[in-house]
């Protein structure tokens, strides 16, 4: 999802390499070796792409992203879809 022109996609990257360069902790903590190959938007975010959420106002498309996985804050955990 990244913009070519402006940045060079490097990884993939493991979710557990994701969430130790971030100091957060991986739920489900099995989850470790699952390989994420982009970074993007909650709303068009795939199951590939790594995604985060910082401000309540988009906890709607938290709801609804189809993003592997979401970095958030342990307050909106609750709010994110199965899987």
């Amino acid at each position: 999802m990244a913009d070519p022109r402006f940045f060079r996609k490097v990884g993939p990257f493991t979710a557990g390499a994701v969430a130790q360069a971030v100091g957060a902790a991986l739920e489900p903590a099995d989850a470790g070796d699952r390989a994420f190959t982009d970074a993007g938007p909650l709303d068009s975010a795939g199951p590939e792409t790594i995604s985060f959420l910082d401000n309540a106002k988009y906890l709607s498309a938290l709801q609804s992203t189809k993003a592997g996985a979401v970095i958030l804050k342990p307050a909106y955990a609750g709010r994110a879809p199965e899987g």
